[in-house]
């Protein structure tokens, strides 16, 4: 299994483009975490 074939490598690099893709549509503020309240610790 040390060689992967070129079919699967495609396949792979088309999902993370894709993924790219649609990220790049996001804007910067739904991208960022939402703040959220520091739990207290006792």
């Amino acid at each position: 299994p040390a060689l992967m074939p070129s079919v699967g490598l495609e396949a792979v690099t088309r999902a993370f483009a894709k993924i790219i893709d649609g990220v790049n549509t996001l804007s910067l503020e739904k991208l960022q975490r939402t703040p959220t309240a520091r739990p207290v610790v006792p």
